[in-house]
């Protein structure tokens, strides 16, 4: 998890936080209830075309489905250049209109950024979206009224690969001493992951799967 002021929150504090958060709204995933070596791989931020093409070829190379939150700004800047995504074999979820902390937003400007991006994915993915990320994982109380129209799945993570700050041997080297089953992990396809992301994720992989994990779809 990402602060307000940009710092990255440790993982056992965000495990801690995200239980408790559990236990007031069940509606919500963070983390995937598997007896399996089982992980989930998602993306923020896209889609920016050249890094998202990029992840989209290793995970096909390797077989491995994703679950990518693409923001509705992100979509109409690049429609031009997004024909050519394969994202037949993976599942699209919504990660607001703007990528900006929705806290303050009222109920009525999140229901139409919700709607916006849905329609945006529709017409260019032709996929229905129902898992709703909010982006930083940053909410207040207006977002439970504004799905009750555009109800979704609200799904976080216990995982942050922290892809958009730190360089790529530390991502490596934190993501294999944290992983665990049913981790939801986030990556992110932006121009600010760039090439880390595109460094770090086949090495990443092939590490899960020479240690017997398995890596699922939400």
């Amino acid at each position: 998890m990402v602060g307000l002021a940009g710092k990255v929150i440790p993982v056992d504090l965000q495990k801690r936080f995200f239980k408790i958060i559990h236990r007031a709204l069940p509606e919500l995933t963070w983390k995937a209830p598997t007896s399996m070596e089982r992980i989930f791989l998602t993306f923020d931020d896209g889609p920016c075309p050249a890094v998202t093409m990029g992840v989209l070829e290793i995970l096909n190379h390797y077989k491995i489905p994703a679950l990518f939150f693409l923001t509705g700004l992100h979509i109409q800047e690049n429609q031009t250049q997004l024909k050519n995504l394969p994202f037949a074999a993976h599942r699209l979820g919504n990660h607001g209109f703007f990528h900006e902390p929705i806290i303050f937003k009222s109920v009525s400007r999140l229901v139409n950024e919700l709607r916006q991006t849905d329609e945006l994915i529709q017409k260019f993915f032709n996929k229905h979206t129902i898992y709703f990320r909010p982006p930083y994982g940053i909410w207040g109380p207006q977002l439970s009224l504004a799905l009750r129209s555009n109800p979704k799945r609200l799904v976080l993570w216990s995982l942050l690969a922290n892809d958009f700050k730190w360089p790529a041997d530390r991502i490596y080297d934190h993501l294999i001493k944290a992983v665990e089953p049913g981790d939801i992990i986030v990556f992110h396809d932006s121009e600010q992951a760039g090439k880390r992301v595109l460094e770090v994720l086949p090495r990443f992989i092939d590490y899960c799967l020479q240690n017997r994990f398995e890596f699922g779809l939400l």
